[in-house]
């Protein structure tokens, strides 16, 4: 554990003299420090604030990021939990701050792209990356922007894991431009929430599980978290304030997302950095001054942040041995306590949180995702946004897949090459024959690399161009095709797959009756095989009738005679048992007119007899 303190940014406009008798004015009086400053007939007031950068928000957006996000991805590629908070009054600021504009690229490009890059050049490890995109509602509640259903999300605390928000959408992710399409997406899809949208927040999430490719099954877990509160005075002060109380207080997730992922912003086992906007108001003392006291209280917090990594094998095997402890002693017959009972369903929860982790199944969860996707957001209106999404997420996919496949190809290639290296170093001094045949081989890798890297070029050259497009709005989806053609397209997608569910569920009901059928016959022939053997067995031994009545006694009305008894065949083991304790063991299986009911023994010994 380390101690982190929250760095904060505050970003200045300039407004000029208010009009009405009063001006005001913010200074800054270096790259850390400002004053604001009022003046009217009662004299003029004063008010200093130093924090880690004051910027101009038209000019120094690069250094803003240089200084304080670009730390954030180094800190998330190594395991460590990450949030930037961007608030303030300004909501041009932010949009541009985020999204870019014709002189400067947002800072959201630049951190998926740095961090992307970065996990394509670490070789000795194999990632999963996912991403999901979240409107926090002032009454607690919270919509999915990125698959708009219509189930309840909440947010539940786990030991491991931390935070996780349930029923929340998360898509499998494998470059910049997929992540950075789906931030876009998420954005437009905002609009949902009507005219509630400047007083709801957002937060869109990048969560990065890394493996060693040579190591175990032990993963690092991370996340990068960006929050955009709302924009006008009242509302964007409100819901920072929300998070800096709540992150001084350490408040524990209920049923409400909003405050337990806004007491997460600030706080928790995460670094941390707000980026605030401010102008100043008409009226002193005013929300500017508000606004950055409320920044300086978020200055002075410090969190407590650990590295982050798990092993699900070794953690699934404890919870299912809790599990089943908590199991035997809830069915001992003693008596239960409620507090037990909850704790018995709390591992029960925790176990399958954790399964859910599995990338085999985050990869079909997130497949599922993408396919119901187009549907809700029909179902909500936005069939525009759908449309784009027929058309060009085809293509973004297909393009981020050639580009992995490129990419691992190159990393092939290059282990190959280093190997023919390695072996020509050892081999320098022996025989000449070998030595040109590991130089050809040298030589072939060495040009498909070229190739390969040629490939790469062009893959990233597409993504570019591909990433102007969405950036000038322009899809590549046909203009032409209309609303009622979409909605006829999605219906026979649809049917397309009500037909492959059917079809699925005919095949297993096939496959149920094959294997009944497949049953009752190994029960005829199990019934046949029985009835020869008593035929057989029945010839065989009917001179051990006498004995056996004789040793237990004529009884008409005993359930024993009123079966047939056969004898059984013998292991070598019970033989040589029998011999030599010097008895002789008599099995036999009692039979009922409906069939064999049970078996019994008798032995007697040797020298009764």
């Amino acid at each position: 554990m380390e101690e982190v303190p929250v760095q904060v940014a505050v970003g200045l406009q300039q407004v000029s003299d208010t009009g009405d008798g009063h001006s005001a004015f913010i200074e800054a009086k270096d790259s850390k420090s400002l004053s604001i400053a009022s003046r009217n007939s009662g004299g003029e007031k004063s008010h200093s604030f130093t924090f880690d950068v004051v910027f101009d928000p038209d000019s120094e957006q690069e250094r803003v990021y240089l200084e304080l996000v670009r730390p954030l991805i180094c800190k998330a590629r190594t395991g460590y939990n990450t949030s930037l908070v961007v608030s303030g009054t300004h909501t041009g600021s932010k949009a541009r701050l985020l999204l870019g504009d014709e002189l400067q690229t947002g800072i959201m490009h630049k951190l998926l792209k740095d961090l992307f890059e970065d996990l394509e050049l670490n070789e000795e490890q194999k990632t999963l990356a996912t991403v999901s995109h979240i409107q926090l509602h002032t009454d607690g509640s919270a919509l999915d922007l990125l698959n708009p259903h219509d189930r309840t999300m909440r947010c539940v605390q786990h030991p491991v894991l931390g935070l996780v928000v349930e029923e929340l959408s998360e898509f499998v992710v494998g470059s910049c431009e997929e992540a950075w399409s789906l931030y876009r997406q998420g954005r437009e899809a905002e609009r949902l929430a009507g005219d509630l949208a400047d007083r709801c927040s957002s937060l869109f999430t990048v969560t990065l599980e890394q493996r060693e490719v040579s190591a175990g099954v032990s993963v690092c877990r991370s996340s990068v978290r960006v929050y955009e509160l709302p924009g006008s005075a009242g509302n964007g002060v409100s819901p920072l304030k929300r998070a800096v109380d709540e992150a001084k207080i350490h408040t524990e997730p209920g049923l409400g997302c909003t405050d337990a992922l806004l007491s997460q912003a600030l706080g928790g086992n995460r670094c941390s950095v707000l980026i605030s906007f401010l102008h100043l108001p008409e009226s002193w003392p005013g929300e500017a001054a508000l606004a950055l006291s409320l920044a300086r209280s978020a200055a002075l917090l410090t969190n407590q942040v650990r590295q982050n990594r798990w092993d699900p094998p070794e953690l699934t095997q404890k919870l299912r041995l809790h599990i089943r402890q908590a199991r035997e002693q809830l069915g001992s017959g003693k008596d239960v306590s409620q507090q037990e009972a909850e704790h018995l369903a709390q591992l029960v929860h925790e176990l399958q949180v954790v399964k859910k982790q599995r990338w085999e199944k985050k990869r079909f969860q997130s497949q599922h995702c993408r396919a119901e996707r187009k549907q809700h957001l029909i179902a909500k209106g936005f069939l525009e946004l759908a449309l784009k999404l027929t058309c060009s997420e085809q293509q973004r996919v297909q393009l981020a897949e050639e580009l992995r496949q490129t990419q691992q190809q190159i990393r092939e290639v290059k282990e190959r090459l280093k190997n023919e290296v390695g072996a020509y170093l050892k081999a320098e001094h022996g025989d000449e024959s070998e030595l040109e045949v590991i130089i050809g081989n040298i030589q072939q890798l060495q040009t498909r690399l070229k190739q390969s890297e040629s490939n790469l070029k062009g893959l990233r050259h597409k993504q570019d161009q591909l990433h102007s497009a969405t950036r000038a709005g322009y899809e590549g989806s046909p203009s032409a095709e209309s609303e009622i053609d979409l909605l006829y397209a999605t219906g026979l997608e649809k049917r397309k797959c009500l037909e492959e569910e059917n079809m699925a569920l005919i095949e297993r009901e096939l496959s149920k009756m094959d294997e009944h059928r497949a049953e009752k016959v190994k029960l005829i022939q199990r019934d046949r095989e029985t009835e020869r053997d008593l035929c057989k067995y029945t010839q065989n031994t009917s001179c051990l009738f006498p004995l056996v009545k004789l040793l237990l006694g004529w009884n008409p009305d005993h359930s024993l005679w009123t079966m047939l008894t056969i004898p059984r065949y013998y292991s070598k083991r019970d033989r040589s048992l029998a011999a030599n304790s010097n008895t002789v063991i008599l099995a036999f299986d009692v039979v009922s007119y409906r069939g064999f009911q049970t078996s019994q023994s008798a032995s007697l010994d040797s020298k009764c007899l």
